[in-house]
């Protein structure tokens, strides 16, 4: 990684990204970055020049984190159980993929989408609608679940404000769709993004056998914390609420095969569910571990487990931390 090697998963978006910022009103060498303008505007404006523009996505990784650990640790008034879920947000594909490869800046839609679970704050959530999909369209493929997961955890104060959040919500990406759909039409983008989508389809069908492998690895042992909501809903007898948690989760995990062959890096938007889950573990009668135990175990288990990244039929992987720990050190 000390120099540029086109045509490896390390530095493939790292090129992109590089030129991206050092001239963000050019279209990007990626047909997947051309609407992804914040980062790069973000790097242009601070002022990070040649290889300085990699520290964003790594402070995107650190908001990320750190935003929901703080968030968690208020919302349920456990540290405890806010430092283990770090680590395990920190375990995910999109976060592992953020470290590995150079220019992925998938900490700041990944931020965008723990604000709108878990923020009491409007400012927050409006300020994230307004900003993230200017990140990664992710951020609006996901959202609609982050939504649903806001108002599952939502306590008897906030029982009238899911119309506010869906007001806002739904000015917001009409806003972003009207300004894009302009911007594309003007500049006469909508053909190539139209042969983008057509080119994601005909790369499909190689990939179709590793969706499931990859869709694991993006979550590895923290998929039982996604399934925690949809338990504890259907435990509590809302049994629309928890069919409607699945359905979203499973149609987006679907969507994302039409739109990225990266599927264990995407499966990282199922963060709505994984953090519903680390805050309703709790709650389920049959449950006997502690929460605490069962929450340091999963992220146990994420850093013993391997990570394979799968990117349509092509994989790349990453060892267990300890492993991970011993090549650097032993490392000439």
């Amino acid at each position: 990684m000390r120099h540029e090697t086109p045509g490896n998963f390390e530095w493939t978006r790292g090129i992109t990204f590089l030129a991206q910022a050092t001239s963000p009103w050019e279209d990007p060498l990626e047909q997947a970055m051309r609407w992804r303008l914040l980062p790069a505007w973000g790097a242009w404006a601070l002022g990070l020049r040649g290889h300085a523009v990699f520290l964003l996505p790594w402070l995107g990784l650190w908001a990320w984190l750190s935003a929901s650990a703080y968030l968690l640790a208020a919302r349920s008034g456990d540290r405890r159980l806010a430092a283990a879920g770090a680590v395990i947000l920190g375990t995910s594909g999109g976060a592992i993929t953020s470290t590995t490869w150079l220019g992925v800046n998938d900490g700041w839609y990944l931020l965008g989408l723990s604000v709108v679970v878990l923020a009491r704050t409007r400012w927050g959530f409006v300020a994230v609608c307004l900003l993230c999909p200017w990140v990664d369209e992710r951020f609006l493929i996901a959202l609609p679940l982050a939504l649903a997961c806001r108002w599952w955890l939502r306590t008897s104060a906030e029982e009238g404000s899911w119309r506010a959040d869906l007001a806002w919500a739904g000015c917001l990406v009409a806003f972003y769709a009207c300004l894009r759909l302009s911007l594309s039409l003007r500049a006469g983008n909508a053909q190539e993004d139209g042969e983008f989508v057509r080119d994601v389809f005909l790369r499909l069908a190689p990939g179709l056998g590793y969706v499931s492998l990859g869709w694991f690895m993006g979550w590895r042992a923290a998929w039982v914390l996604a399934a925690v909501p949809l338990l504890a809903a259907w435990q509590q007898n809302h049994r629309r609420e928890a069919l409607g948690l699945g359905t979203m989760g499973g149609g987006m995990l679907l969507l994302m095969i039409l739109l990225a062959t990266d599927v264990s890096r995407s499966a990282t938007m199922a963060v709505p569910l994984v953090l519903a889950g680390l805050l309703t573990l709790g709650k389920l009668s049959w449950v006997r571990l502690d929460p605490h135990r069962l929450a340091y175990g999963i992220a146990a288990l994420n850093l013993l487990l391997p990570y394979l990244h799968v990117s349509a039929e092509i994989t790349d992987i990453v060892n267990s931390l300890p492993f991970e720990i011993v090549r650097l050190w032993r490392a000439d």
